[in-house]
């Protein structure tokens, strides 16, 4: 069964009577494949157990390790051997897999202020009007190609596009270490290079903790759109995407078979809480058009809405039934909410 989402599935998958499939399949049980190479993202396959599968109850934000099942009949050819996985399955939709529609105008790639070579993907190179996109730790800015894919077409085709790797991350390049400030340096870099009026920021967790630094400490930045970034860090929450981080490089997943290990094992989080007010300080200072995306088993609590509220009382609120990683998660309702957003406060002339 394909579904789109997991509460688009049922609540039982039937067996499949005939014919042979493998599956790819998250958990803490099954046959450690020979190797990660070439498997797909790992919200494409979910255990499915009762009434809902392992990763909404986020047990496996990312997997503990990789197994295959095979679905059918015994007596199909090749009799294929079963092995000591129990319960239905169902296949989730992988829209990281899906065909991209619109290719980046052309690759982009800058040197920051330690020579790092920092690398994005380009749409629509001529226009004015500027769109920074950058990811969670330890994503790519692939991340952000089906949202682009599904901005509305005016949207889309009147705003240069910059979706953007973190140094250590995908195409750019490694450092001997890593801390906030580096990356919020590599911010700087990229508003000079590119030099635009207006620059609105997206960006997921750390990548938009580093927009709503950067444009609270001065940059020259017209807006922001937030994905489940809290206006404070959460310590318990960012040990636990780290440890989910950490735990898909020990099985060597491809989710994160670009990121520098130096940067899973840590220094950006320690950075961020030798000055745990800087996110907050800067917070309060924003004038700027803000849109918050909560996830709604994300970071964002009903604390951490009312510091945003607070400390952004002109920022704006929008939800989607999401873990942390918004983008990767529904990348059509960041789609809507942010060409709405831009289309709302930059309107086309």
């Amino acid at each position: 069964i394909v579904c789109p989402s997991y509460k688009e599935c049922p609540r039982r998958a039937p067996r499949s009577s005939t014919g042979v499939s493998q599956l790819w399949v998250r958990g803490r049980r099954g046959r450690q494949p020979d190797s990660t190479a070439g498997l797909p993202p790992a919200p494409e396959i979910s255990m499915y157990s009762g009434t809902y599968a392992s990763g909404q109850k986020e047990k496996f934000g990312y997997p503990t390790a990789l197994g295959i099942v095979t679905v059918g009949s015994r007596r199909a050819a090749g009799r294929p051997k079963t092995i000591g996985l129990r319960g239905s399955f169902v296949m989730l939709e992988n829209r990281m897999s899906e065909p991209f529609k619109s290719a980046p105008t052309v690759h982009m790639n800058i040197r920051a202020s330690d020579d790092v070579e920092l690398a994005a993907d380009v749409w629509n190179s001529d226009q004015a009007n500027t769109l920074l996109l950058l990811p969670c730790g330890a994503e790519t800015r692939i991340v952000w190609r089906p949202v682009i894919d599904r901005l509305v077409e005016d949207v889309r085709h009147s705003w240069r596009i910059i979706a953007a790797d973190h140094r250590g991350h995908g195409g750019s390049g490694r450092s001997l270490n890593y801390s906030f400030q580096r990356s919020r340096d590599d911010v700087a870099t990229w508003i000079a290079e590119l030099a635009a009026r207006p620059l609105v920021i997206g960006g997921g967790s750390i990548g938009g903790a580093l927009g709503m630094v950067a444009a609270g400490e001065g940059e020259p930045i017209d807006g922001l759109i937030l994905l489940d970034v809290p206006v404070a860090p959460v310590l318990e929450r960012v040990l636990t995407e780290r440890s989910r981080i950490q735990s898909a490089a020990k099985v060597g997943h491809t989710s994160v078979a670009t990121i520098d290990p130096r940067y899973i094992s840590g220094g950006v989080i320690e950075d961020v809480f030798r000055d745990v007010g800087r996110w907050s300080r800067a917070a309060r200072n924003l004038k700027i058009p803000t849109m918050l995306i909560a996830g709604s088993r994300g970071v964002i609590g009903p604390e951490q809405l009312q510091e945003y509220k607070e400390h952004i009382p002109q920022g704006e609120l929008a939800q989607l039934a999401t873990s942390h990683l918004v983008a990767r998660d529904d990348p059509a309702g960041v789609a809507v909410i942010l060409g709405e957003f831009l289309a709302r406060h930059w309107p086309k002339h």
